[in-house]
């Protein structure tokens, strides 16, 4: 779902499918994307969902 057309790449999407706005935030937005990609193709465990109780 990456658009190089969008701010930051990822789109914040409503609940009824609609795009609201572009968001950098970290639960729901492009930083949150670009962390869970990173855990997902790397063999490194990833440090910072600590902070979200998960490790």
């Amino acid at each position: 779902m990456y658009d190089p057309a969008r701010r930051y790449g990822y789109e914040f999407l409503g609940d009824d499918g609609t795009c609201i706005e572009d968001r950098p935030e970290f639960l729901d937005g492009a930083a949150g994307v670009a962390l869970a990609l990173l855990a997902a193709t790397t063999e490194q465990d990833p440090a910072w969902d600590r902070m979200l109780l998960l490790s």
